[in-house]
């Protein structure tokens, strides 16, 4: 099929009404779809009471304006195994209509589903391996292999899986290449269920100005998901392992190489719920100015047993602007047995600030937080076991092994709290010489019983 079409057109590669719709295949090659007050809507399989099963769409190299694709669809029953292959081509808007393709949508279960992008230009479109009103997302697939995505007023939102009232499950989102400016890029995200396992995985790329990059979101709960990155350069990205206002546990980002500059990175966040045992893990990267990285983060709720373990790289401030290292933290909740591991890691304010913290809290307690830092250099940092503004700093721990530490250590920290039972202990020989250490210090209240061993 290669053609230009003005008005609206509906086209099925196969349809059902009570039946399923199976196995059936839609080849669009050379075309050019341009509509100003109705969309194209395009269909590998279509059925209304039945399932929409293991049907197919290629695209090579067409224009899309305002247009919906759909590798299968069933309005009352559910997507399975359906796909959508996109080869090259454009996709965009005119005035304020967009485009959405996806892989599979059903009113009620979509499964296994896929959305295969190899190139192509992107503007405004709305992508889904998997989309689901009623039923689960699950197992659905996106796989992006190069193509600009880029926007003009909206961002482009790209999701291995999507449900309205059922929960996303096992759905992957794969980049390989390309170059993402204001894109929400996420694994799974339920609106009104719960996100779990589910994976962005990212091995190059560019990805600016805002984008978000997230293994699970939802209203409910947010369990087990992660992001994988190895390599890639991102400018003022957000990047999360799983996020919900209700609560963020077990959720991970991993990172083996890339280059960050300005970004935030979550294990896990959560609005009102608690952040628990979340982790990121850095085993490289560079990270130039102004980068925010929190195993678990919660704002009015707890923050427990989250970890960032950070193995080599280079972390630089610039421009009064700071880095910001954290195993836990919450505004208002309390942080309890969070942990920050460094490794071998280079930390430089250059005219700019790094502070790293076990745990913190602005009116939380913080307890039981731990530093422990092996053969790193800090030249101009704040390290924190547990810090809090307003409440108190107790037990909290830093072990140095090694390393150039020009900087000011806290074992604990409350500004107008007490600290108490803190901790700070220097083994091997470090380098000690711009160093200021201590135990527990509490400007407004009392500190007792801290330790420093050396």
């Amino acid at each position: 099929m290669g053609d230009s079409f003005y008005h609206r057109n509906t086209i099925y590669g196969g349809y059902s009404y009570f039946g399923n719709a199976t196995g059936n295949t839609l080849n669009i090659n050379g075309g050019t779809f341009n509509l100003y007050s109705h969309c194209n809507t395009i269909y590998g399989g279509y059925s209304v009471n039945g399932g929409a099963i293991g049907n197919t769409v290629n695209i090579n190299g067409d224009t899309f304006n305002y247009a919906y694709i759909y590798g299968g669809y069933s309005v009352n029953g559910g997507a399975i195994g359906n796909k959508l292959n996109i080869n090259g081509g454009t996709f965009g808007r005119i005035g304020s209509y967009t485009s959405d393709i996806y892989g599979g949508c059903s009113g009620d279960g979509a499964t296994n589903n896929t959305l295969t992008i190899t190139d192509g230009t992107f503007n405004n479109t709305d992508m889904y391996g998997g989309y689901s009103v009623n039923g689960d997302a699950t197992g659905n697939t996106v796989n992006i292999n190069g193509g600009t995505f880029s926007d003009d007023s909206n961002c482009n939102q790209i999701y291995g899986g999507y449900s309205v009232d059922g929960d996303a499950k096992g759905n992957t989102a794969t980049i390989t290449d390309g170059t993402f400016d204001n894109a929400y890029i996420y694994g799974g995200h339920s609106n009104n269920g719960n996100a779990i396992n589910n994976t962005v995985t990212i091995t190059d790329g560019i990805f600016t100005y805002n984008t978000d990059i997230i293994g699970g979101d939802s209203d409910g709960n947010t369990t087990g998901n992660t992001v994988n990155i190895n390599g890639s350069t991102f400018n003022d990205a957000n990047i999360y392992g799983g996020i919900s206002d209700n609560g963020a546990t077990d959720n991970t980002v991993n990172i083996s190489a890339g280059t960050f500059n300005g970004d935030y990175i979550y294990g896990g966040c959560s609005g009102k719920g608690n952040a628990i045992n979340n982790t990121v893990t850095i085993t490289d990267g560079i990270s130039t100015y102004n980068t925010y990285i929190v195993g678990g983060e919660s704002y009015s709720g707890n923050a427990t047993d989250n970890t960032l373990n950070i193995n080599g790289g280079t972390f630089l401030g610039r421009d009064n602007l700071s880095n910001g290292i954290y195993g836990g933290c919450s505004n208002i909740g309390n942080v309890t047995d969070n942990t920050v591991n460094i490794n071998g890691s280079i930390f430089d304010s250059n005219s700019g600030y790094v502070s790293i913290y076990g745990g913190d809290s602005g009116s939380g307690d913080v307890t039981g937080n731990t530093v422990t830092i092996t053969n790193a250099t800090f030249n101009g940092a704040y390290i924190h076991g547990g810090n809090s503004n307003h409440g108190d700093a107790t037990g909290n721990t830093i072990t140095i092994n090694d390393g150039v530490i020009n900087a000011k250590v806290f074992g604990g920290y409350a500004g107008s709290g007490n600290a108490s039972n803190n901790v700070v202990n220097i083994y091997g020989s470090p380098d000690l010489k711009l160093a200021t250490l201590y135990g527990g210090y509490a400007p407004e209240g009392t500190s007792s019983d801290n330790t420093l061993n050396i």
